[in-house]
């Protein structure tokens, strides 16, 4: 999962393998990922990547990891159907 940090203060603090907890807001939901780790780190377009194991009950509840699940297959599907076959 990427994210896009507007400050660059925030990226400054934040360092590779670092845990942090997100709270996501998604379709008048929120899902909550604990411990999600700082994977990677773009200073020049102010991005990070979080890592987390969506099946470990220490990352993310399971109902959360079930609606994070349909709501990327939805978009897969959504893109097939549109675009046809994925390539890459």
């Amino acid at each position: 999962m990427g994210i896009y940090l507007a400050n660059q203060d925030d990226l400054n603090k934040i360092n590779l393998k670092d845990l942090i907890n997100l709270r996501i807001s998604i379709k008048q939901s929120i899902i909550k990922i604990s411990n999600a780790i700082i994977s990677r780190k773009n200073e020049e377009n102010m991005e990070i990547g979080i890592t987390y194991d969506i099946t470990s009950s220490k990352m993310i509840r399971e109902d959360y990891a079930t609606y994070l699940t349909s709501l990327i297959y939805s978009w897969l599907k959504d893109l097939i159907n549109k675009h046809g076959v994925i390539s890459t």
